[in-house]
């Protein structure tokens, strides 16, 4: 690398002083050569460190600005010092790397809560088939009139699934369950009695059943 003279503030100045030699190390400001004009001396320090490989110019010579005045061998310190461009790229790529991990940890944690939440709002239930028998008619046996419903349908509690007929009234029994029926025991024409059994349900409605046949 070439030491270059810097602006001198005149046009020409002598060389009246070498002050390094080669081989000589150096750091960064020391000085070199010691410059006179008609105006002032000015002792020329070096901008790079490194180790004197050159020097170009001798006691008596006349150099102005830009006049090589010797040449280093930058240390390896120096050749291996990322360039300050490079480092604030690495850095802010860094910096972005760290809020894209923190940012997927955040939303995992998000997602895994939500899960929790979600476990926690939605109770665990057990699908079981259960058969269910007819409630009080109010008679001894009653004649069914209706069958409201089909097996595969899904019904609701209390929807409306059988029409039960006798010589008192006109009843209409429903659902003990929500959830799909399996089978029907019975169908119309049928004369039924109180606490027959009637159908089977699939539900998970374990804690309020109707009828649930013991």
């Amino acid at each position: 690398m070439e030491i270059k003279a810097p602006d001198l503030g005149v046009e020409k100045a002598e060389v009246s002083e070498v002050l390094v030699a080669e081989g000589d190390m150096l750091a960064v400001d020391d000085n070199i050569v010691l410059l006179e004009s008609d105006k002032a001396s000015v002792e020329v320090p070096t901008t790079q460190a490194g180790k004197v490989t050159r020097i170009a110019v001798s006691v008596g010579d006349s150099v102005s600005e830009g006049s090589v005045l010797i040449e280093i061998e930058a240390s390896e310190s120096d050749n291996n010092e990322p360039d300050e461009s490079e480092t604030s790229d690495s850095n802010s790529l860094s910096v972005a790397e760290d809020k894209k991990e923190q940012s997927e940890n955040s939303k995992q944690t998000d997602e895994s809560n939500d899960q929790a939440k979600n476990e926690q709002a939605t109770p665990s239930s057990k699908t079981e088939s259960q058969t269910f028998a007819l409630p009080d008619l109010g008679v001894d046996s009653a004649q069914v009139a209706e069958v409201m419903v089909a097996e595969g349908d899904s019904v609701d509690a209390d929807d409306a699934i059988l029409l039960i007929e006798s010589d008192k009234a006109s009843v209409e029994v429903p659902a003990p369950a929500p959830g799909k029926i399996e089978k029907l025991l019975i169908k119309a024409g049928d004369t039924v009695e109180n606490g027959q059994e009637f159908i089977v349900i699939l539900t998970n409605d374990v804690s309020e059943n109707k009828y649930k046949l013991k």
